[in-house]
């Protein structure tokens, strides 16, 4: 598996990433995607908005380890 770069973890960035065994998945390896809205290093997570049919808009905690790949990061424009 490769290593994910976790500082290309930004608010809009598109992840893929696995639910914890405690939030008892019916199948464990199901690939969910989600949309970063915040970035908690403190914490090694993020929130992400869920993009998965039937759960689109809502949110959850997601830990850096559940983290399969980053599939895109949004660049962020600066007015400078």
């Amino acid at each position: 598996m490769p290593e994910i770069n976790y500082s290309e973890l930004k608010p809009g960035a598109i992840i893929v990433y696995h639910l914890r065994p405690e939030q008892l998945p019916t199948d464990p390896m199901r690939d969910w995607r989600g949309k970063v809205k915040s970035v908690y290093d403190s914490c090694n997570g993020v929130r992400v908005e869920v993009l998965n049919e039937g759960f689109e808009g809502e949110e959850e905690p997601v830990y850096f380890q559940q983290i399969v790949r980053i599939e895109h990061a949004e660049r962020i424009v600066s007015n400078l």
